[in-house]
């Protein structure tokens, strides 16, 4: 059996998103609200590119 903890980093970075989404819901029509704008509120560090495909993973694992 393998074991199946989740990085604390990828917890940390999905608790970030989803509260930018929050965030970002209270203020705009949800059909403006993009990737960039959710990366760039959840302030996550590291190369811009690689936040936004880590979001994508994220908040649409089925993608």
């Amino acid at each position: 059996m393998t074991d199946r903890r989740i990085d604390p980093r990828v917890v940390k970075t999905q608790r970030r998103l989803r509260r930018a989404l929050v965030e970002l819901l209270r203020v705009m029509p949800v059909k403006s609200i993009s990737v960039q704008h959710i990366t760039s509120r959840a302030m996550l560090p590291g190369e811009p590119f690689t936040c936004i495909t880590v979001t994508k993973r994220i908040l649409c694992p089925q993608l």
